[in-house]
């Protein structure tokens, strides 16, 4: 693959940009220009939160990152709920500037569905019962579980958890209104699958279409940072 490409990486649900630190080293000594913004109100924007982002606000994170960056022939990579984002913003005037869709054991949304929809049943409960009970009714509490996405190190797993921040609910409870410009680009999809916990029916919407690429690594759904090696080579191979 050619170098001087750009990959825009859209972290996951109560993550930010630090999630893709092992990576973008990675990307950049493949001659890419990376970008790993934080969304608002999580991470290092945190300060930002409120009752009033959604999925929207998301979606205008990026697409403003892409004009004021200019970026063109850009590679999209979005992880977990970053599957949402990257989706909706083809529904944006940024679509002209996006080349490829990288979904990282991603959420795969079509018109109608919202983040809850499309995660395994007994972690939207766990989620929704969280967001009831501890955060105000509005917030997706940074830390649900004793887990943090698989990570089995304890340093990276406290490294991690220390980082996590809440979330606003009503990104989680937004729906994709359309998805006829995404499926109109290259799209790829990569399964972290030690253990797999994206649901087997939203991965068979990329595995059983043959206009999308798919590739699996074993790693746990954090593997940008337990696998940093193992899941550069699969961006970089899915958009060869």
């Amino acid at each position: 693959m050619a170098g001087g490409r750009s990959a825009v990486l859209i972290h996951g649900g109560r993550q930010g940009g630090w999630s893709w630190v092992r990576v973008t080293p990675l990307l950049r000594s493949a001659g890419w220009d990376v970008y790993a913004p934080t969304l608002s109100g999580l991470a290092d924007r945190a300060h930002l939160l409120t009752p009033a982002i959604d999925l929207a606000t998301h979606v205008e994170d990026v697409r403003v990152l892409l004009e004021y960056q200019d970026l063109h022939d850009a590679v999209l990579v979005g992880h977990s709920y970053g599957g949402m984002v990257i989706t909706a913003l083809c529904e944006t005037d940024a679509l002209p500037r996006i080349a490829d869709l990288v979904y990282l054991d991603a959420l795969i949304p079509r018109p109608g569905d919202s983040a809850y929809d499309l995660m395994a049943p007994e972690i939207t409960a766990s989620l929704r019962e969280a967001v009831a009970r501890a955060g105000d009714g509005w917030r997706v509490p940074a830390r649900t579980g004793s887990g943090v996405f698989g990570l089995t190190d304890p340093a990276d797993t406290a490294w991690a958890r220390a980082r996590l921040t809440d979330q606003p609910a009503a990104t989680y409870t937004d729906t994709l209104r359309s998805d006829t410009a995404a499926s109109s680009l290259p799209r790829h999809f990569i399964r972290l699958t030690d253990p797999a916990v994206i649901p087997d029916h939203v991965v068979d919407r990329a595995r059983l279409d043959p206009a999308w690429t798919y590739a699996e690594v074993a790693a746990p759904h954090a593997g940008a940072l337990s696998h940093p090696d193992e899941v550069a080579r699969a961006i970089l191979a899915a958009v060869q």
